[in-house]
């Protein structure tokens, strides 16, 4: 081999080393932001708790109003001769609530449960509501930390009927992975009091089709 063949294959050794560092990078963002979790839950995976205790009062069963242990899932039933029907089989396409024990309530959200929508059993979108404006400044600062600085943020200056004024905000984080967050404080779409906020968290895909269902329902408004 003379020195411009040796010279040549040196280069393509290099070339070959720095593409399978590249892969490897990229294998491993990959992996990190495939796996966002939400309260403890993965997203894009299959929910991995219990369905919550039942108790039976008056000759129906209804979930019990206490969570003692864990967390657990709610499943959405219709009535049958007075007496409630819950969905049966495996989580597939479906919304369910879920609920946390008591002594596991976590710092963002006004309640002790949050509902969530599941596709192919896999969890796709998370619902909750928060505090509004009491607690609008600790949220964004858990979401901050959890999911870095805000995609996009904007400060409200809102007025209620009483004519008191009050600064909200709407946040929102779009994720390397794909996954949109949003918290709004207030949630005007819930209502106009400043104690009624709401986090939302979802795939790409998700969001996709929250975006085709708002375009299509503005399509069908009555045009001035």
């Amino acid at each position: 081999m003379d020195g411009s063949s040796g010279a040549q294959q040196e280069i393509a050794d290099m070339r070959a080393i720095v593409l399978a560092g590249l892969v490897m990078v990229g294998t491993g963002q990959a992996q990190q932001t495939s796996s966002d979790t939400i309260f403890g839950l993965e997203l894009n995976a299959p929910i991995t708790l219990s369905e919550c205790e039942k108790t039976k009062i008056l000759g129906d069963y209804v979930y019990r109003s206490i969570v003692h242990d864990g967390m657990c899932y709610e499943r959405s039933y219709k009535f049958k001769k007075t007496k409630r029907m819950y969905r049966e089989g495996p989580l597939v396409d479906e919304q369910i609530v879920v609920k946390f024990a008591h002594k596991n309530r976590p710092p963002i959200g006004n309640g002790y449960s949050f509902t969530a929508i599941l596709k192919g059993g896999n969890l796709i979108s998370v619902f909750t509501r928060t505090d509004g404006i009491g607690s609008q400044t600790q949220d964004l600062a858990l979401l901050d930390q959890k999911f870095g600085t805000p995609t996009r943020l904007e400060r409200l200056s809102l007025q209620n009927g009483a004519g008191a004024k009050f600064e909200g905000l709407i946040a929102e984080w779009e994720l390397p992975s794909g996954t949109y967050v949003r918290l709004a404080s207030p949630d005007l779409t819930l209502a106009s009091r400043p104690n009624v906020g709401s986090l939302s968290v979802m795939t790409a895909d998700a969001r996709a089709e929250q975006i085709g269902k708002e375009k299509a329902a503005d399509a069908e408004r009555t045009k001035l």
